[in-house]
């Protein structure tokens, strides 16, 4: 729900059972493919497609799009180095959609993200090596905040980079931001099955969270 400067919302598959973004807050979205940010219409929705240069994936993609209605969409692992008007339409069932990306190089990576211009009012966009970042201005009360959709790199020797990039994120905006995405992190020695995990990097990973 929209309104006073306030939004809530729940996860319904991340870490966090329920959020609120007020005037200084950052909410991080962790652990899950698929995270929808509930509300009623549904505000967002993160995903990791893991690649939508596949006909038969771009229609599960499509299909549960049409189903969410997402008025905020961040979709990592996109895999595609550019989109045609025409796909871009294709994935929702809004009129007015703004679209920006951060092309994938080679089939690695790639982030696609796309606004409800009905909505929000889009202030800016701030495309990264490893994050898509819009900031928008709510129609109905005016409030401010930024969507930021991330894919870490999975290669041992840019992760230092991606967190680096991460901890900048802020240094740049005062605005409250939701983050999502694939961060191909981790934080604790559980969240593997082998529990075998790079703890210095979980270090750095859990000092930018907390």
């Amino acid at each position: 729900m929209m309104g006073k400067g306030t939004l809530k919302h729940s996860f319904a598959s991340c870490s966090s059972s329920s959020l609120t973004l007020s005037a200084q807050s950052v909410g991080i979205c962790l652990g899950s493919t698929l995270a929808v940010i509930k509300a009623n219409p549904t505000i967002g929705l993160f995903w990791n497609v893991r690649g939508l240069n596949n006909p038969t994936k771009v229609s599960k993609v499509k299909n549960l799009l049409k189903q969410q209605l997402p008025n905020i969409i961040g979709l990592s692992e996109t895999k595609k180095s550019d989109f045609t008007v025409q796909s871009l339409e294709s994935f929702t069932t809004y009129d007015n959609f703004a679209w920006n990306w951060l092309p994938a190089i080679g089939t690695a990576g790639g982030i696609l993200v796309g606004v409800n211009t009905d909505l929000f009012e889009v202030i800016s966009w701030d495309i990264k090596t490893y994050y898509v970042l819009v900031s928008v201005k709510n129609k109905l009360d005016h409030f401010c905040w930024n969507f930021v959709a991330v894919y870490g790199s999975s290669y041992k020797e840019h992760k230092q980079q991606f967190i680096d990039e991460l901890h900048n994120l802020f240094s740049h905006t005062a605005l409250p931001t939701i983050v999502g995405g694939d961060f191909n992190l981790v934080r604790f020695t559980s969240d593997k099955n082998i529990g075998n995990i790079h703890k210095g990097r979980a270090a750095k990973f859990n000092d930018w969270i907390n």
